[in-house]
């Protein structure tokens, strides 16, 4: 008995002979999701601006102004201008347009992806960054207190 035999008659994970059937499974779920992923996605969007826009208040007051606070601050503006970011994308290539390429194959929808691409690219490695701050941060502060 092989061991990806033991392990698919539990459920936990197919066999390698079931590759074909999960694909198709996960590409029949991919082309359901897409009409709903634009809608989702500016939904909970306009959710996490609300939330980060409530946490950069808090922690912007004068009794929370700490360097942690700052760097957890950044982090809430970063995750705000990704949201703001993908909102147009969201709605221009999965609400308005879906898949109709001779919309989405013009210099200005060729612009805006270009846009989109570097700026997401750099928001989330300053996102990165300041997770690594943080956390150096808060491993000196526990190593300096034992």
């Amino acid at each position: 008995m092989a061991a990806e035999d033991a392990v698919g008659r539990h459920g936990n994970m197919t066999s390698a002979s079931d590759g074909g059937a999960l694909y198709q499974q996960l590409e029949m779920f991919f082309l359901w999701y897409r009409q709903y992923h634009g809608h989702v996605a500016v939904v909970v969007c306009v959710a996490g601006i609300i939330a980060n826009v409530a946490n950069i208040v808090v922690l912007t007051r004068p009794s929370m102004r700490s360097p942690i606070n700052y760097i957890l601050t950044g982090l809430a503006v970063s995750d705000i201008l990704i949201m703001l970011a993908y909102i147009p994308f969201a709605i221009v290539f999965y609400v308005l347009y879906g898949l109709k390429l001779s919309v989405l194959w013009t210099l200005s929808a060729a612009r805006f992806l270009l846009f989109y691409a570097r700026f997401s690219v750099i928001i989330h490695t300053a996102s990165i960054w300041l997770t690594v701050v943080l956390a150096t941060f808060r491993y000196v502060i526990v190593r300096s207190v034992t």
